[in-house]
């Protein structure tokens, strides 16, 4: 089992390799998003399978940034889908490429069309797992690797995430405003750092 973890998060780097991604900030964000899905694991009620396929997704969802800027979620997600991933079969592959189309923009939307394709179960992990990277990701907004989580509250409707770590604040803050919104939607919770 655990070979079979290394393997898949092997293949997942030589992968992100091919395409030039930005490893010290997808190491960050997969870091930071492990932390966030072990902190939430009372909320969503996933197991270590889609732990993985987060960490996947983490790793690969600035993938699509090979391609261009602008639309680099849809890109991401369209290298994934038609990529392998040794340990993945197609299902796997699926959520991870919707995990990273979801990463940014707009959120899961009956409008489109290959997420409703998903089974129900499928949509679901896609969904909390999106929540979980959107944050992940505001929190490395700026690159620059240096934030920790050095614990995590919840009270009434809030989920504290206590960091420590140089923070460009403005563009850190301004990214997670952007991104909590699938957060607040799924969990029913509001996203406040704390540092």
């Amino acid at each position: 089992r655990r070979k079979l973890k290394t393997q898949i998060l092997a293949s997942t780097t030589n992968l992100g390799k091919k395409f030039r991604y930005d490893q010290q900030h997808a190491q960050q964000v997969a870091s930071l998003s492990l932390t966030l899905f072990d902190a939430l694991k009372n909320e969503h009620a996933l197991g270590e399978k889609q732990r993985l396929l987060l960490e996947v997704a983490a790793t690969l969802h600035d993938i699509g940034l090979f391609i261009n800027q602008s639309a680099h979620h849809k890109h991401g997600y369209y290298i994934i889908k038609n990529s392998e991933i040794f340990g993945l079969n197609k299902d796997d592959l699926s959520i991870v490429a919707h995990v990273v189309r979801y990463h940014r923009k707009a959120l899961p939307s009956e409008y489109h069309s290959e997420f409703n394709i998903l089974g129900s179960k499928a949509r679901i992990s896609v969904m909390k797992l999106a929540a979980i990277l959107r944050i992940a990701d505001s929190l490395d907004a700026g690159h620059a690797a240096r934030i920790k989580i050095e614990e995590t509250k919840f009270n009434d409707e809030d989920f504290n995430i206590y960091i420590s770590g140089a923070m460009d604040k403005s563009l850190d803050s301004l990214s997670l405003t952007k991104k909590a919104d699938l957060f607040e939607e799924i969990y029913g919770m509001k996203v406040k750092l704390i540092n």
